[in-house]
């Protein structure tokens, strides 16, 4: 074989023989190393092609999906390994919940959103009258997704799905149900594969729809005959106020507001039920604006950080938008964004900082301690979710803790000093 160049030799081996390349790796002056790992990119590049030809084309064909958008959509993929590892880092979940909202409710944020609703006011309106839905969190979204539809993403939505029907794991059937969604889309002519472009999730557009949520709510708001999430903000906007709408916003109520709890509330306050704002009123919570609580609205009380931390009071508008994101911090900091957007003051109660809060390998290590001694929390995901916090607060009132479903340093390792291996 020729004497081969470093540049001349990698661009060999996706095409020529290994054993010859990496015999041919020491004159070269390219490390075996290197060699290795550009073979294992091919080898991957392979595989994934390999995977999409055998199980997402015939899955696409038995759904009609014609060959033409199909290749349309995948014909160039390759791996993109950044997707998996996406997966496991979700700001939503890594972050503190006072470093998230801090993130989200940035001075720049609130800035371009307060300049959105003066540029938007007859659009916002229309869809205020028309859905129901307040304005201030229509923009908290659209600010929240795509920073205003400055970034809304520049990953092939169908790259991304066909990676996690390939290697996600608990995701898989997810991007199976995504990818077909998003080739119907496609096939229907209502946004061209090439501008589907997005997050590592699929989500794509002004307002960051998966494709399942787009075929069910999306409108087309400018009357152009198209959907466009990705080239028209109104028809975004729209269909995140149809989405809200059908996931049961009420126009009649807030998301929530901060309220201050009792010097000790008692466990009836922290049992996690949900209660007319009466009723909290009787319980002892005040609001922290001076404001009253009063009337019979269902709301729900949101310790996001325990008793030491900021409490709210929520309400089934809180749901909706956890119903766009099913995470406690992001439907949290929408609703503060919003409320900054509205001129409201920041929250009054100061975060405990000084607590570091657990690490993914830790909640999930908490999952694992709470299902050994019989609860039932779902998935082991590091997702604190509903189950699990509920078996938190259960632990918590067994152990004559207050019962707030806050997942701590000190709680994890009295619960695993205490649960049998």
């Amino acid at each position: 074989m020729p004497r081969l160049t470093r540049r001349r030799l990698l661009l060999n081996m996706a095409s020529s023989a290994a054993p010859a390349i990496a015999a041919s790796a020491a004159g070269a002056g390219v490390p075996l190393t290197e060699v290795a790992a550009s073979l294992a990119v091919e080898a991957d590049a392979r595989a994934f092609g390999d995977f999409i030809a055998t199980r997402l084309w015939p899955m696409a064909s038995r759904n009609r999906i014609s060959r033409k958008t199909f290749d349309a959509a995948l014909a160039n993929a390759r791996p993109d390994p950044s997707v998996i590892m996406l997966l496991e880092r979700q700001p939503e979940v890594d972050l503190a919940i006072w470093e998230y909202v801090a993130l989200i409710v940035s001075a720049e944020r609130v800035e371009n959103g307060l300049a959105k609703l003066r540029s938007e006011e007859a659009l916002l309106a229309d869809l205020e009258a028309r859905y129901g839905v307040d304005r201030h969190v229509l923009v908290a979204i659209w600010g929240m997704e795509s920073a205003y539809g400055t970034r809304m993403g520049t990953r092939s939505v169908f790259t991304s799905l066909a990676m996690l029907a390939w290697q996600g794991g608990r995701k898989a059937e997810f991007g199976r149900i995504q990818l077909l969604a998003a080739l119907q889309i496609a096939d229907r002519g209502e946004i061209n594969p090439a501008r589907m472009l997005g997050s590592w999730a699929g989500a794509f557009g002004h307002t960051q729809f998966i494709p399942t949520t787009y075929l069910a709510h999306a409108v087309d708001h400018d009357g152009d005959g198209r959907r466009d999430l990705v080239g028209s903000h109104s028809d975004a906007l729209a269909s995140t106020a149809n989405y809200l709408r059908v996931s049961g916003w009420r126009a009649d109520a807030p998301w929530g507001f901060e309220v201050r709890l009792p010097a000790e509330p008692s466990n009836a306050v922290l049992d996690g039920r949900e209660r007319g704002l009466s009723d909290w009123a009787s319980y002892g919570l005040a609001r922290t604006d001076a404001k009253p609580i009063e009337g019979s609205l269902p709301a729900a009380l949101l310790l996001p950080s325990g008793v030491r931390g900021p409490a709210f009071l929520v309400t089934q508008n809180y749901r909706a938008v956890l119903k766009y994101n099913n995470a406690m911090a992001y439907a949290l900091a929408i609703g503060l964004l919003s409320d900054q957007l509205k001129g409201e003051p920041p929250i009054a109660t100061a975060w405990p900082l000084a607590e570091r809060p657990l690490r993914l390998s830790e909640r999930r290590e908490l999952q694992r301690h709470l299902r050994r001694r019989g609860y039932d929390i779902g998935e082991i995901d590091g997702v604190l979710g509903e189950r699990t916090l509920a078996a938190v607060r259960h632990w918590q009132r067994a152990r004559r803790l207050a019962p707030d479903g806050y997942a701590s340093i000190a709680l994890l390792e009295e619960l695993s000093q205490a649960t049998p291996r």
